[in-house]
């Protein structure tokens, strides 16, 4: 199966309407045995109640790898969130074929925890670490 590490570092502006800054670092990792050589799509989102998600990055990761890693970063600027809502509500989808069949592609949707819009983190402020466990089962 596929380790996943995503890393945002997120600097917000203060008043909430100027430009936020997030950089999105993703490392992958195919653990199968004979598929060293995997392809890969990440879309960057930020979840909306009333409309339609917003697209983060201009343009989605996409790549592969033959020797069954890859690291693959990616730049945004958002301009704070919706009306009355000051918590960015980040999330990924990664397609891949780190699967039994190459194939057959499997989507993950990876949330990130939700970070304030008026906080003003630094230049280290990083705001999530998370683990794809290989052994979970992951619907369609």
């Amino acid at each position: 199966m596929i380790n996943i590490i995503l890393l945002i570092h997120l600097q917000t502006s203060q008043p909430q309407f100027l430009r936020d800054f997030i950089t999105f670092t993703a490392h992958l990792r195919c653990n199968l045995t004979g598929n060293n050589f995997f392809r890969y799509r990440i879309q960057y989102f930020e979840e909306d109640v009333l409309l339609a998600d917003d697209v983060l990055t201009r343009l989605d990761n996409v790549g592969s790898s033959t020797d069954g890693l890859a690291i693959d970063n990616n730049f945004a600027v958002t301009h704070g969130d919706g009306f009355l809502d000051n918590f960015y509500e980040m999330y990924a989808l990664i397609l891949h074929n780190c699967t039994s069949n190459k194939r057959k592609m499997r989507q993950i949707r990876h949330y990130f925890e939700p970070c304030s819009t008026q906080k003003g983190y630094g230049p280290l402020g990083l705001l999530y670490l998370g683990y794809r466990n290989p052994n979970q089962k992951i619907a369609n």
